[in-house]
């Protein structure tokens, strides 16, 4: 198996497994069971249970409710807004550019990291909260590579002549320009959105207090468990560290591949 197929088979796993909690199956009250704590994988629980006599591998299938479909806002949010931006001052120049790139500039002020924390301390943590701070961060990175690729397209001969020639700007702009020449620049930003979701996710789940909190599972609360209670299984100590790797790895060479597709079609 080649390294792309590995990766595309991780994050259909993922996608899969989220659909998989989502059809349901899965109690997390009715699976305590303190008699069965820290059993060892077999055909009953495939990768052992917890400390609570709690299925591990059911959990990690609970888990993907903490970030799949919010990361995939994050990415909407990233894309939406700060391909919209970009957009508007690839397209005009001039004041509107400037305009526009001031205001997708106003999430950088702070670091990443640091602005989603602001949001999720100044509102009620929850997965909107997270999904909008962590798509927000990408805006000034959106609107910025998105300005930069349309503004050197407005400009070719090419655009020109079918403008003059009566080529709608809706079939010019869409059609070519953000269809044919930004297309793979906007999914790598929303697939490094994605990544970040899932880093800051697990990150304050396994902080504690602004992330997914018990008896809801998460990757990070997952981690953090195991790293604590001796009475748990190597298997079920090192399944959730090792799916959230694989997880990021496999996002992270996704969006190479897409990187170098856009870099051959972009020359």
């Amino acid at each position: 198996m080649t390294v792309r197929a590995w990766a595309w088979l991780v994050v259909g796993a993922v996608v899969f497994a989220r659909l998989l909690s989502w059809l349901g199956g899965y109690d997390i009250v009715a699976d305590v069971d303190p008699s069965n704590s820290g059993a060892a994988p077999g055909t009953a629980a495939w990768l052992g249970t917890d400390a609570l006599g709690r299925d591990i591998a059911w959990r990690m299938v609970k888990a993907t409710d903490a970030f799949v479909v919010p990361s995939v806002g994050a990415a909407l949010v990233a894309v939406g807004l700060g391909g919209g931006l970009g957009t508007l001052g690839g397209w005009f120049g001039g004041t509107i550019e400037r305009a526009s790139g001031a205001v997708a500039g106003l999430p950088g002020a702070a670091p990443r990291f640091v602005m989603v924390l602001l949001l999720a301390t100044i509102f009620e943590p929850s997965s909107v909260v997270l999904a909008v701070g962590c798509g927000l961060a990408f805006v000034p990175q959106a609107a910025a590579e998105v300005a930069a690729r349309l503004g050197a397209m407005r400009r070719t001969a090419f655009v020109e002549a079918s403008l003059v020639h009566g080529v709608g700007v809706a079939r010019v702009l869409g059609g070519h320009l953000l269809w044919t020449g930004c297309r793979l620049l906007l999914l790598r930003l929303a697939l490094q959105s994605v990544a970040f979701y899932v880093v800051v996710e697990t990150t304050l789940s396994y902080l504690g207090a602004l992330g997914v909190q018990e008896p809801l599972p998460s990757f990070g609360n997952m981690v953090a468990r195991g790293l604590v209670d001796s009475r748990l299984h190597l298997v079920a100590r090192l399944a959730p560290p090792t799916a959230l790797w694989l997880l990021l790895s496999a996002l992270l060479h996704v969006d190479g591949v897409v990187a170098r597709r856009d870099s051959r079609r972009a020359t």
